[in-house]
């Protein structure tokens, strides 16, 4: 019922980044812990508000990168948690997971999600369509001026959300 909710808002924040730690438990298994970080505006005070939801410790096989993406995305499918929602990583025991073990995980999740590289460039091009419409389509002029400025308030909350 707690995940159900704490899904529920994530969902509706749609933008996410998700904070894995891998640790060996007392019988050496080794585990992974679950958070996902999301921001959402508070209705009440019109407050951004930062929040962390610890999903629980899973047990992981594969410690490589491959065998990270293949959690993350079996984790997400059963969650039902679109990777394309997905705005940053973090990660702490990062010799799994940046590399040293045949690993490169963060990079197999930007090969899946790169959309967060581009969005400057996306802004850019915004702002050019926008200036180079200004003199003959009002409509095409404020439509772009509008998206970019909206863009440009997603970058700033992306950053808090990374």
């Amino acid at each position: 019922m707690i995940q159900k909710d704490i899904l529920k808002n994530v969902k509706e924040s749609k933008h996410f980044s998700i904070i894995l730690d891998c640790t060996p438990d007392a019988s050496h298994t080794e585990q992974i812990t679950v958070i996902l970080r999301d921001a959402y505006l508070n209705h009440i005070d019109k407050k951004l508000d930062i929040c962390e939801h610890f999903l629980g410790f899973c047990p992981i096989i594969s410690l490589n990168g491959e065998g990270l993406l293949h959690f993350v995305l079996n984790l997400f499918s059963e969650l039902i948690l679109d990777i394309q929602n997905l705005r940053g990583q973090a990660y702490d025991n990062g010799s799994n997971m940046l590399g040293k073990h045949s690993g490169l995980w963060s990079s197999r999740i930007e090969a899946i999600n790169p959309l967060r590289f581009y969005t400057e460039n996306v802004f850019d091009a915004l702002l050019e369509i926008s200036e180079a419409a200004s003199s003959w389509d009002c409509t095409t002029n404020l439509r772009a001026k509008s998206l970019a400025l909206k863009i440009q308030h997603y970058k700033f909350i992306c950053s808090v959300v990374i």
